[in-house]
């Protein structure tokens, strides 16, 4: 009787023996662990102020319910972005080729988001006013809040290397042949493993990344239009119920574009263009004096749907033209990257002609 081989095992035979894992991967598995443990904290931290909170808070202050609304949403974005890391981690760890696209995804979006954050961090700090002279025998607190940012900024910026370490070490060739399979053997035959092309392997990483961001962004119109604030766009306040209508429209065109990008559709790319142009136009009008007294009326009207504490009579919110500055600067260079990478990779959204195959072997005749 012929004993039957279970399906794992059949599995393993085919991978092939074990391969000892390289230094620099397991590290990155330890960083991409630790982050995804704190994503996890943050949505359930997240999580239980969207619950707790609004009965704690004193009637009148804020308003429970876009409280509770504002923290679930928040609580929902770290929840995905934890269910996506801790998907590449179980794919690295298997050697999957989509978790090495994945991580440089992540990778890209940590050393961004954190580069900013960081940026901000110490530009908030500057434009800060000066703290009031510390009581006699009590604690400085100008001393303190200088602590705070710069383990902040300490900390954003150990996120930002992390990023830059993960883009450059699975960028590798020696990382790419691992997940591509050039080093797994066939336990019959003892030759390499040919892998099969991923779905995305044809396209560019940088159109790859942009595709993601397009679609990570569609998270945000829906949240948006569950939440009782007006839109913004180009310096004008949409009040509802039109507001809804437009963060579920700039949602869809985000959808369009990002898995037309995944797709390398031109007309995707020609979307992505325009929308770039978009927030060039946006960019350009937010260094005007119309624009910034506009963001402080929307600022207001956010405070006061969120009945937060106003300002006295005569005293508008504070808008410091050198933060609108920042904020244009970084908008300009991450608009600059987006154009870059839709013109430096246009070819890759021409037609692919196919390769034909190659003509069959002839084998000897005796």
């Amino acid at each position: 009787m012929q004993e039957r081989i279970p399906p794992f095992a059949k599995t393993c035979a085919k991978l092939g023996p074990p391969m000892k894992r390289p230094a620099g991967l397991l590290l990155a598995l330890i960083a991409l662990g630790g982050l995804a443990a704190l994503q996890l904290l943050f949505t359930a931290g997240m999580a239980a102020v969207a619950i707790f909170a609004p009965r704690t808070m004193p009637p009148g202050q804020f308003s429970p319910g876009v409280l509770a609304a504002l923290f679930g949403a928040m609580a929902l974005f770290f929840g995905l972005i934890a269910a996506w890391s801790i998907t590449t981690l179980v794919g690295l760890t298997l050697l999957r080729s989509w978790a090495r696209i994945s991580v440089l995804i992540l990778g890209g979006c940590v050393a961004a988001f954190s580069a900013l954050s960081a940026a901000t961090t110490l530009a908030s700090h500057a434009m800060m006013p000066a703290m009031p002279p510390p009581a006699p025998g009590g604690s400085d607190p100008g001393k303190i809040l200088l602590l705070v940012t710069l383990a902040m900024t300490g900390f954003y910026v150990l996120l930002t290397a992390i990023g830059i370490w993960w883009l450059i070490y699975f960028n590798l060739r020696s990382t790419r042949d691992l997940f591509a399979g050039a080093l797994r053997l066939d336990p019959e035959t003892g030759h390499p493993i040919v892998p099969t092309p991923g779905r995305f392997s044809h396209v560019p990483t940088p159109i790859l990344v942009l595709g993601c961001f397009y679609l990570a962004a569609t998270v945000c119109g829906p949240v948006m239009a569950l939440l009782p604030f007006p839109a913004f766009l180009f310096g004008f306040i949409v009040e509802r119920p039109a507001a809804p209508v437009v963060f579920l429209g700039i949602a869809v065109l985000s959808a369009l574009v990002g898995a037309g990008l995944l797709r390398l559709d031109p007309r995707a790319r020609i979307g992505a263009l325009v929308m770039a142009a978009f927030g060039l136009v946006n960019i350009s009008l937010s260094l005007l004096p119309w624009y910034q007294a506009k963001m402080q009326l929307y600022t207001l009207r956010i405070t006061q749907t969120m009945h937060l504490p106003q300002p006295p009579p005569g005293q508008v919110l504070p808008n410091p033209y050198l933060m609108q500055s920042f904020g244009a600067i970084v908008g300009l260079l991450i608009t600059a990257y987006f154009v870059w990478a839709l013109m430096r990779y246009r070819s890759a959204f021409e037609p692919r002609i196919p390769t034909p195959p190659p003509p069959p072997l002839e084998l000897p005749v005796d």
